[in-house]
């Protein structure tokens, strides 16, 4: 995982102020892909756990981020993990995982692809549930002024070739959206997005390109949520 830019109050802020996301997915896995949640469940870059704590309660979860969150609920079944990926898949301390929960936490865990594959393939999970941004809109000029403008941008791409060994079952798709009060707001949202350090003169530079393309501190993102079933 790369040096991290955000904290567990950068997380919050977008997931239960600014963003809707997580309440369309989770009604979305509660409604209709809940039979593909396999106990156990490994919910990688959890945050505060809110998704899988409204649509599987009764399930049993391991919540597992580098990032604190203890200070939010979760159901009995469910349990927190406050550590990084790949380190504590090498102290070998995680019981049989049978679905893998990836929700916008691509980007933390991309740097290698292969190594990322390899270390996927060792739990052995049966199902993968992923949750990604299509970058078929306007976040995908986000990401483009984002790569050419600061220094270790670091947005969420689509993965190639991930996840060797599974198929595509199902998926579906949705708009979320991200609603500030100003554009200074949207800025700071955007480089959250983008993992680059807000730094007064990030968000300068970030809130003029967006006052330059859109009408209003407002955006749609166009998601998607993937079923894979180990082949």
């Amino acid at each position: 995982m790369s040096k991290l830019t955000i904290s567990s109050k950068d997380v919050k802020n977008f997931k239960e102020i600014f963003s809707n996301e997580n309440l369309i997915i989770r009604e979305i896995i509660k409604d209709k892909f809940y039979d593909y949640f396999k106990e156990p469940i490994l919910d990688i870059g959890s945050g505060t756990g809110d998704i899988l704590s409204y649509a599987l309660p009764n399930k049993k979860v391991i919540y597992l981020d580098v990032l604190d969150f203890s200070d939010h609920t979760i159901p009995d079944d469910h349990v927190r993990i406050v550590d990084d990926f790949f380190p504590i898949l090498e102290k070998g301390i995680l019981p049989k995982i049978n679905t893998l929960f990836l929700c916008h936490v691509q980007q933390f865990i991309d740097h290698d692809i292969e190594y990322l594959n390899r270390n996927i393939s060792h739990l052995d999970a049966d199902n993968i549930v992923l949750v990604e941004n299509t970058n078929t809109d306007f976040m995908k000029e986000i990401i483009n002024f984002s790569n050419n403008t600061f220094i270790n941008s670091n947005p969420e791409l689509n993965l190639p070739n991930f996840p060797v060994g599974y198929k595509l079952v199902t998926s579906i798709e949705f708009v979320g959206k991200v609603n500030c009060t100003s554009f200074l707001n949207l800025a700071t949202q955007c480089l959250y997005l983008m993992d680059v350090q807000p730094s007064s003169e990030n968000l300068k530079v970030m809130q003029e390109y967006l006052k330059n393309n859109l009408n209003k501190p407002n955006l749609d993102i166009n998601q998607r949520i993937k079923i894979y079933e180990k082949e």
